[in-house]
């Protein structure tokens, strides 16, 4: 049965290996190889990635007491700055669930608009949750482009 809460630091290991399996097993149907190494060469490490989740509000889902997805917005900047989920329970609506919570609590705290830079794979996503695309972008990573769409969604 999946239970969607507020992420806890204990849940920040599951988090770094979902981040890093969802890109090198999941977002490997749109990236090259070379691509899905820049993006996310390793399991981040547990001080870069708790460093990296500091000041997000991050949500995750889990299912029989494990972890297998998560959202994490940013307060500050009214970023979605993650949304990824283990390749294993992905099209299980893992990530609807978590976006559901997320834009309640991003409505709650006043916020009027939302951004985030979509990976190509994630863009579809996003725009059935009723986002537009801004642009389209190239990002660089350790010397890589990586195309992805900026991305907002009005609240108000």
């Amino acid at each position: 049965m999946r239970q969607i809460r507020s992420a806890l630091a204990d849940d920040r290991g599951a988090m770094a290996r979902i981040f890093y399996l969802a890109v090198h097993r999941t977002a490997r149907a749109v990236y090259s190889e070379a691509q899905c190494q820049a993006w996310c060469p390793a399991v981040p490490a547990p001080d870069v990635w708790a460093k990296r989740l500091d000041g997000l509000d991050s949500i995750v889902s889990e299912v029989d007491g494990a972890v297998v997805g998560f959202i994490a917005l940013n307060l500050g900047k009214a970023l979605v700055d993650f949304a990824y989920v283990h390749p294993d329970h992905s099209r299980a609506g893992h990530a609807t669930a978590l976006y559901a919570v997320m834009e309640g609590r991003a409505r709650q705290a006043g916020m009027s608009r939302l951004t985030t830079e979509a990976s190509r794979l994630a863009e579809p996503f996003f725009i059935a949750q009723g986002w537009k695309v801004e642009a389209y972008q190239e990002v660089e990573r350790r010397g890589v482009t990586i195309p992805n769409a900026r991305m907002s969604k009005d609240l108000l």
